[in-house]
């Protein structure tokens, strides 16, 4: 039986990969270059004051100078207030090594995006609802970052001629990450909550023994004094009879004493 064409036509969109390239595309949440929400990290040392990276462009070519040692260029990186001012500056890095930088540069991306994401929860739910689909960026001049076709031409391109979209790859990383973060909160909420429940069990049987230990208490306290009442009631009978012998005792000697004496 043939599939409806809606349901072909969802099945793509589910499947597809997701192009992007400008912070105003429809897409440009996932570009590094994304201005809206600037996220801040703890220093490294402990007496440094925490750092604000406007965008995750800052942070890349700011790794990117700490790798190198500019501390100049890093700071003027810091404070440069475009993302394009940012990356005229990473080009400029003093000490650079090509071959140091291609086996870190992804390391640095991934830190840099896991920071943003983790940083803007609404930015974080939209890159998790893109489910398993591809991520790519799709910039015309960019064949290392992204593929070197734009959006429009990228989904009629042969893939052989494709660029090694790293960006695209690392964000798909950190999607997993994130996704594996949210999975063993959960973990960790049920666990507590069942913890919880478990815990609270356990009060309601300690209450119950407590109940039951408190009830045997007052019965035995109430046979111990019910027997105590009987023993007295007994002694004082048991009195009563030697009392009452020994004046009887008493009344006939004197019955004798008065018959003798008469």
């Amino acid at each position: 039986m043939n599939k409806p064409a809606s349901s072909t036509i969802v099945s793509i969109m589910e499947t597809s990969p997701i192009y992007f390239w400008r912070e105003t595309g429809p897409e440009g949440y996932l570009s590094q270059w994304w201005t809206r929400d600037p996220f801040t990290i703890a220093a490294t040392a402990s007496s440094s004051p925490p750092i604000t990276f406007m965008t995750a462009e800052h942070y890349m070519m700011h790794g990117k100078a700490l790798l190198f040692a500019d501390a100049y260029a890093a700071l003027a990186i810091l404070r440069a207030d475009h993302p394009r001012k940012v990356r005229a500056l990473g080009r400029r890095v003093r000490g650079f090594d090509g071959a140091r930088w291609d086996a870190e540069r992804e390391r640095v991306v991934r830190e840099g995006n896991l920071h943003k994401f983790r940083g803007a929860p609404h930015l974080r739910e939209r890159l998790l609802a893109t489910g398993s689909r591809e991520l790519v960026e799709a910039s015309p001049t960019d064949r290392i970052w992204g593929i070197g076709f734009a959006p429009d031409k990228a989904p009629a391109s042969d893939r052989g001629g494709w660029g090694l979209n790293l960006l695209g790859k690392v964000l798909m990383e950190v999607r997993e990450a994130l996704r594996e973060e949210e999975q063993q909160q959960h973990v960790g909420e049920k666990k507590k909550k069942k913890g919880g429940e478990e815990k609270g069990e356990q009060l309601e049987v300690e209450k119950e023994i407590r109940s039951r230990t408190k009830k045997r208490r007052t019965r035995s306290q109430d046979e111990e004094e019910l027997g105590d009442e009987d023993t007295t009631s007994k002694s004082r009978r048991v009195e009563k009879r030697e009392d009452g012998k020994e004046d009887g005792e008493e009344d006939g000697e004197e019955d004798e004493r008065g018959e003798f004496r008469g």
